[in-house]
């Protein structure tokens, strides 16, 4: 009877974890695409911020962590245009919806080049120490 109690709430949160998905209605894909929005206007409202002082540096990072995110998403939603795309090429689906799945795949790889190329300019800023402006001495360690 006790062991049966503490096994319970563990068939629940199982149950909900593996049921979760098909409850709310949404296949995988549209699960993938809702994430891949939200991810993008996180990133779009913590870009827009305003930093506070000292806050810049943990603000960057943060900013980082969701634009890698982001990239992650965008690979998996290519990853899944290319098997579809597979499938459409072995099941001698017509050339001009073979063409389009391969366009939609270009155009996922170009998204994520694009993040890739903000994630890389956000780190080297970050790697590179803040040049004092002409007229200012560099602050000195303490």
């Amino acid at each position: 009877m006790r062991r049966e109690r503490k096994r319970l709430p563990l068939l629940l949160a199982l149950a909900l974890l593996l049921c979760g998905p098909a409850a709310s209605g949404q296949q995988p894909g549209e699960q993938l695409d809702a994430e891949v929005a939200r991810v993008r206007q996180e990133i779009q409202e913590l870009e827009r911020a305003s930093v506070p002082a000292g806050r810049a540096a943990r603000h960057r990072g943060i900013v980082e962590d969701k634009r890698i995110r982001l990239h992650g998403l965008l690979q998996q939603q290519r990853d899944q245009l290319s098997a579809y795309r597979d499938l459409l090429v072995r099941n001698r689906a017509a050339d001009t919806d073979v063409r389009e799945v391969e366009g939609e795949i270009q155009a996922k790889a170009s998204e994520m080049e694009e993040v890739k190329g903000a994630l890389r300019a956000s780190m080297s800023g970050a790697a590179s120490p803040a040049r004092p402006q002409p007229g200012q001495t560099p602050a000195q360690p303490q």
